[in-house]
């Protein structure tokens, strides 16, 4: 591995790989003030933060790779220590990798607006995500939003009673040169809408912690009349493959499972092992043990049980 290859991975953060919540100060190895930014895309203001404040430690969160990918070598190209990126949804960061009163500053500088009435279920600053922001702020926080869109302001702010903030809100010109304020501009837009939102009052949004899994194991399992029912509600499971290899006695399936604000892909496997069918997690396979996949478990345990009731029939 190269020095600029093992500089790249030093400054991204597996969140599947580490203890929840993170130990950012182990990470850093620096007990400097943390500041998040959700969304940062290619990682210009990231890294233009982390520039001009050495003594602070700053993390950037992003769903999509190539983004990631961008900002670690914008990371790696000015050398900087204080910068660590995770590519994750930002709901699932702040519930579970950041402890409580853990964060000075939180920035999401043009974050999607959803402009579409239809929509709107889509956007991420509601009341619970305001609040829970608020809870993993130190005393006297801050989080700043800039957006390009009048309508999205006016829906956040209705967002805000009882969520420990005193929001402010301005019209400021053209200042993050960031890759969406450039389009904007190009665009003929000079204006924009900062919103300041100021902890006030602590929102106690507990941790969600992991769930410990439970290992099922069966007598006899039967694939062929094996059938895992799609399960739907506050945790939703549902099978999208099944495949099993009759010469190495071991079955694997593919679930979606959806609760709150995480999915996941899980593989299953159901193995033969010493006298009986283990169901475990399929090695290799990268997920939060939550209360969804523990459920997910015991509905393929319960579905093994099932198969040979449907065989014996």
């Amino acid at each position: 591995m190269s020095v600029k290859e093992g500089f790249l991975l030093k400054s991204f953060v597996d969140h599947y790989e580490v203890h929840r919540p993170i130990a950012w100060s182990q990470q850093f190895n620096s007990s400097g003030p943390l500041d998040l930014e959700i969304g940062c895309g290619n990682g210009e203001l990231l890294v233009r933060m982390a520039k001009g404040a050495p003594q602070r430690n700053f993390i950037g969160i992003e769903q999509n790779w190539e983004r990631v990918s961008k900002t670690l070598k914008r990371v790696s190209q000015e050398g900087l220590l204080n910068v660590r990126v995770l590519m994750v949804e930002a709901r699932m960061a702040l519930e579970r990798l950041f402890a409580l009163k853990s964060i000075e500053n939180i920035y999401a500088i043009f974050p999607c607006p959803w402009p579409k009435k239809s929509h709107t279920k889509h956007r991420l600053f509601s009341h619970t995500f305001l609040r829970l922001m608020n809870s993993r702020l130190v005393a006297q926080g801050h989080l700043k939003i800039v957006t390009d869109h009048q309508p999205f302001v006016g829906w956040i702010m209705e967002q805000t009673d009882q969520t420990g903030f005193v929001a402010e809100t301005r019209i400021i010109q053209p200042q993050y040169d960031t890759k969406y304020e450039r389009k904007w501009l190009a665009q003929g837009q000079r204006e924009f809408f900062e919103l300041d939102f100021y902890k006030q009052k602590h929102i106690d949004v507990p941790l969600k912690e992991d769930v410990a899994l439970k290992t099922y194991a069966v007598k006899d399992f039967n694939p062929g009349t094996f059938f895992l029912a799609e399960q739907r509600g506050s945790i939703t499971v549902v099978q999208k493959d099944f495949l099993f290899d009759e010469k190495r006695k071991i079955a694997m399936l593919r679930l979606v499972v959806a609760e709150e604000s995480l999915t996941q892909h899980l593989w299953v496997t159901i193995v033969w092992d010493k006298g009986s069918w283990l169901i475990v997690p399929a090695q290799g396979n990268k997920f939060i043990p939550s209360e969804g996949i523990a459920q997910a478990l015991k509905l393929v345990y319960e579905a093994c049980q099932h198969s040979l009731i449907k065989k014996k029939l």
